[in-house]
Parts: C-alpha cells; structure tokens; sequence
C-alpha cells in the first residue's frame, strides 16, 4: 500500500519471496477491480512464479519472483494458454466447499489425479524454465538489498549462495528482524568466498515494512 502508485505500479525493484502463499497478491487485488484471479494478478504484477507459466517480461523495472513456487493445485482438466504453451488452469481446493468440512473437501481434492500440486521448493528443478537464470539476471545488478523475515536457511544455501555471490555491486544489506545477528551471520558466511565486504545494518522497528527513502 505504501509503495502502489495512483496507476497500480511499483517503483523499480525486484522481489524475491521464498513464501509459497498468496498474500501479496491477495492484498493486490484490493487495487484491482477487473479480475481477481491469480494468475491474471501474476500478469498485472510481473510474476514469476516457478510451478506455474506466467506472461513474465524479465526486463520490466517490476518484477517479483516466487522461489518456492505457491500453494496452489492445477486442473488437468480446465487448460489455458500462456505464452502459446498449453498448461492446466488453476483452482484453488481449500475454499468455497459449501456445507462439507473444509479439510473433508480438500482431501477429496487431493486425492483425484486431476490436480496437482504447484509448491516447489527453491532446490528443485523447474519444469518450465531455468529459475536461477531469471533470478541472476534480475539481481546481479543489486546495490542494496533488503532482507525481511527470511533466515537464509542451511536447506537453501545453494540456492542462495549462487545469487548473492554474483551481486558484483553490492554495498548495502538491510535486515529487518529480530534475530539480526543470526541472518548477518549467515550472510556473511555466504559472502566470504567472494573477499568482498558490505555494509549489513539492521532495521529494529517491526511495525512496518522498511522502505528505503529512495521510493
């Protein structure tokens, strides 16, 4: 909300989000009145997202991209095109089950072979294009970087050592969160192969989301 603009644009930045939910988009769609299906925000938004084509444009100034893909199911028999490319159509099987229970009706889901699942973790491969390709491409730029919530993981090291390391201009990292000492640790594990040294600083006030004075 703080950073939208009147035209339903971002200012020039790329996110990375290793959360499999719809959140943002959800709160996007609040700007949004002509359609609310999620893919159609993915478009509006620039999504990448990485179970799931999406018309993404790698060289808009906006872009976020979806790491560990989103907690949703496809429906092999409900097809769509993107990108010229037939894929299934997406539905979601958690809400809308009328009088039944909500996880009697989402096992019903589960269990046909019609659906399939679109969360994949950031280690796996994509079946629809070269994840790390896009990200570097998106990043390597980066002159600071913003770090919010997120631990970087043992369990995805590799995924996030293969971009950080190759941020050549690099000089700022914010890190908002309580545990600052942990994540600067980490960061700095990560960056010492490179010899390079940034500036990590951190951002105590939790109430909201930091926002560089630059936007």
């Amino acid at each position: 909300a703080s950073l939208i603009k009147k035209d339903h644009t971002f200012p020039p930045m790329t996110i990375l989000s290793w959360n499999y939910d719809a959140q943002f988009e959800l709160a996007y769609s609040g700007y949004y009145l002509r359609d609310q299906y999620i893919p159609t925000l993915w478009e509006e938004l620039n999504v990448l997202n990485k179970t799931y084509p999406t018309e993404f444009d790698i060289d808009k100034p906006f872009a976020m991209i979806k790491l560990n893909g989103t907690a949703f199911f496809t429906d092999i028999r409900y097809a769509t095109t993107v990108n010229g490319r037939e894929v299934p159509g997406l539905t979601d099987c958690f809400f809308g089950g009328g009088e039944l229970n909500q996880y009697q009706y989402g096992a019903e889901y589960l269990l046909k072979s019609v659906y399939h699942n679109t969360l994949s973790y950031s280690w796996e491969s994509s079946t629809y294009f070269n994840l790390l390709d896009n990200v570097l491409h998106r990043v390597i730029d980066t002159e600071e970087m913003i770090v919010i919530g997120y631990s970087f993981p043992y369990v995805n090291n590799e995924v996030d050592s293969y971009y950080l390391q190759r941020m050549g201009h690099l000089q700022k990292v914010v890190i908002q969160d309580k545990n600052f000492d942990d994540i600067k640790e980490r960061i700095e594990g990560i960056l010492e192969p490179t010899g390079r040294h940034v500036e990590i600083i951190p951002k105590n006030n939790l109430q909201q989301f930091y926002i560089p004075n630059k936007f």
